[in-house]
This record gives C-alpha cells, sequence and structure tokens, in this order.
C-alpha cells in the first residue's frame, strides 16, 4: 500500500530556512505519554532495596542494649584508716605504760624498797647506807643510816624514808615519809655562837623560837635525857603554821663544839599512831667525833 503525499506540500524545508534539523527524539506531540526508561532485555534484576534497620529507642535511666559492663572501680586505699588505727594503738600503749609507771612509783612509797631511779624523779635521794639494826618499832621494818655530807653526825630512820632537800634549806640531815606524812630534820649550830649558853638556855632559845613561827602553840615542860652519851633535853610541841597543825619530838642536844636540835614530827592528828617511831628516831641521833 502507497500513500501519497498531498500536493502542495514538500518533505523539506522551505529555502532560505535558518533552522537545520537536528538528530534526537521526535518532539512531544501534545497529548502523548513520556516515554518510560525500561532496562535492556536480558540485564539482571535491580536488587530491592532494604530499609535500615530500625535503631532502639532510648529511655531515660536504662542502658541501651549491648552495653558493655562497666569497669570496676579501683581498690580503695586503705593506708591512711591503718595510720589512724595505728596512731591510735599506740597512744593506748603510751598511755597505759605511764600509767603503770605512776603507780608502781606510788606504790613504792608504801613498800619497804625504794629504787634510786624512782627517788631521782621525785626529787628525793634513798640512801645507799643501809643499818644492819632494825628500829625497835615492833614492826620489824629494816633501817637505813642518814649521815651528814661531812661525815661527822648520822641519824637513822627506817628503809621506807627518803631523804629530801625541800624540807629546810638550812638542815644538815632531812627526811620524810611522804604517804605516812612523817618527817624529821636535824639542825646544828656552833657553839661559838652561843658563847656562855648551857644546854637549858639554848634549849629555852627552841621553845621562844617555835613560839614565834607557830600559833596556838603547846609546850611540855622539858625533860633531862642522855642521846648516845651526849646530855640532851626532850621536848613535846604542837603548833600551827599556814594553817596546819603538827606535833613535834624535839631532841635538843648538846655536842663537843655545837648544838643540836632534832625534830621528828607529823600532823597532829596522826602523832599517837607515829609517836613510837618518830621517838626512836630522834634518839637514834650520833656524833663522830
Amino acid at each position: 500500500m502507497t500513500f501519497s503525499m498531498p500536493q502542495g506540500s514538500s518533505s523539506e524545508p522551505p529555502a532560505g530556512s535558518s533552522e537545520e534539523q537536528t538528530e534526537g527524539p521526535p518532539p512531544e506531540q501534545p497529548g502523548s505519554v513520556p516515554p518510560v526508561n525500561l532496562p535492556p532485555p536480558d540485564s539482571p534484576p535491580t536488587p530491592p532495596v532494604q530499609a535500615p534497620p530500625s535503631q532502639p529507642q532510648f529511655v531515660w535511666g536504662q542502658l541501651p542494649p549491648n552495653t558493655p559492663p562497666a569497669a570496676s572501680p579501683p581498690p580503695k586505699n586503705n593506708n591512711m584508716l591503718w595510720w589512724v588505727l595505728g596512731l591510735g594503738g599506740g597512744g593506748c600503749v603510751v598511755l597505759t605504760c605511764i600509767t603503770l609507771v605512776v603507780s608502781v612509783g606510788f606504790l613504792s612509797l608504801l613498800g619497804p624498797q625504794v629504787t634510786n631511779a624512782f627517788t631521782t624523779n621525785l626529787g628525793l635521794q634513798a640512801t645507799s647506807e643501809a643499818a644492819q639494826s632494825p628500829l625497835t618499832s615492833g614492826s620489824g621494818r629494816a633501817s637505813q643510816v642518814l649521815t651528814s655530807s661531812d661525815g661527822t653526825i648520822q641519824i637513822e630512820v627506817p628503809s621506807s624514808w627518803l631523804t629530801s632537800n625541800d624540807l629546810s634549806t638550812d638542815a644538815e640531815l632531812q627526811a620524810a615519809h611522804l604517804y605516812d606524812a612523817q618527817y624529821v630534820i636535824v639542825y646544828r649550830e656552833s657553839k661559838s655562837l652561843r658563847v656562855g649558853l648551857t644546854l637549858d638556855d639554848y634549849t629555852e632559845l627552841v621553845i621562844r623560837g617555835f613560839r614565834q613561827t607557830n600559833t596556838e602553840t603547846y609546850v611540855q615542860s622539858p625533860k633531862k635525857t642522855t642521846v648516845h652519851g651526849l646530855p640532851a633535853r626532850r621536848l613535846e610541841l604542837v603548833g600551827t603554821r599556814d594553817g596546819r597543825e603538827g606535833a613535834y619530838i624535839v631532841n635538843v642536844i648538846e655536842g663537843e663544839n655545837d648544838f643540836y636540835r632534832v625534830f621528828a614530827y607529823t600532823r597532829l592528828e596522826r602523832f599517837e599512831r607515829s609517836r613510837n617511831v618518830l621517838e626512836q628516831i630522834a634518839d637514834s641521833f650520833r656524833e663522830l667525833r
């Protein structure tokens, strides 16, 4: 079947037209359907597009899944705790030792023996010379002999007594038993300072001086006696000084070149039970010329 061109039409563009014919798809005609790019035949099918995996929803206070466990915290340093415990324990040990030392020292005052170290700490000094004969007080306690620094006089006291330098600054000898409040002091005065005085005159001076330094005094009349061959006068005195009442056994002794005063005393309320030991201490005086 042949088709004839209509007359007066030509397939060539008119002469003098500036448009040139170009290759390409025919222009779309009004009302035509746009072309669809289909894959060529025998091409592999395009894999379906997969949707990305859904993310888990985050919840406050809840760890997301597959979260690795948290690392365990490092062990605590207990050095500070051990330091505190060590210091506390050491302080308790030191306090216990101090308590024991004080207790032993106090008890040693009550016992028959006192160590030199303890007496040094108290400012007291235990004598190193001990007598072989006990004081005849009925207690059977051992005694010790105290000797003056120049070696000319001595006195005997129980071994539980301590020598001291605190009772009087003018004493030749002095000692004490602190727990029983018992004391002894020995004074010396050269006869050259009391020219012409007899033993009785000197005894009156001792009584007068006691009344001047004490109040509410009581003085027993002097009794004649001897102390290890030396003439002496025995006195019993009571007086109040610095608000404290004291009772005294006093031996006033005449030596070769000196007068001696031996004061053995205690508190008034303790005097009767201390009388025997005080008398024996006062009578133990010796002049070593």
